[in-house]
């Protein structure tokens, strides 16, 4: 769980699309991400909940489960 901030590490410097959604389908925050193996996710704004948290690149992409507390 999280309350605040979300670091992501990134297995190489590639270029990634960061998309938070919520339990309805809806993106919440969506990042565009270049040549970064570390980023920092402002979660502040988001309200408590169970969200996913979509990390695509050129090869596909993964969905992630994160607890918003």
């Amino acid at each position: 769980p999280t309350s605040g901030q979300l670091t992501i590490t990134f297995p190489a410097e590639d270029d990634y699309t960061l998309s938070f959604i919520d339990a309805l389908g809806q993106i919440i925050q969506k990042e565009q991400i270049s040549a970064q193996k570390t980023v920092q996710f402002d979660l502040n704004s988001v309200a408590p909940g169970v969200y996913m948290l979509k990390i695509e690149n050129a090869e596909g992409f993964v969905l992630k489960r994160v607890v918003v507390e």
